[in-house]
């Protein structure tokens, strides 16, 4: 009955005569579910491409290691006798 009082009690109707949804109404009620479910696919998106983020720095950071451990021969010159 409180709802009811809060909501529609000094509500003015008469220009609804069809007697419609109120959309303004209906957007608030389910504004908190959307908005989580929102929330939480984003947080997902965001976690996922940090991983990807985390990999890809880490893939070049190797390459950049893997380049530098290798040396270079060093030629032998034949000595003249």
């Amino acid at each position: 009955m409180s709802i009811y009082k809060e909501l529609f009690y000094e509500r003015d109707e008469s220009y609804n005569e069809t007697q419609k949804y109120d959309k303004l109404l209906a957007m608030d009620h389910f504004r908190p579910e959307v908005e989580d479910e929102l929330q939480h696919d984003v947080d997902n998106i965001l976690r996922n491409e940090l991983i990807y983020l985390k990999l890809a720095i880490d893939n070049s950071e190797d390459k950049k290691t893997k380049k530098k451990k290798k040396k270079k021969k060093e030629k032998k010159t034949k000595e003249k006798n």
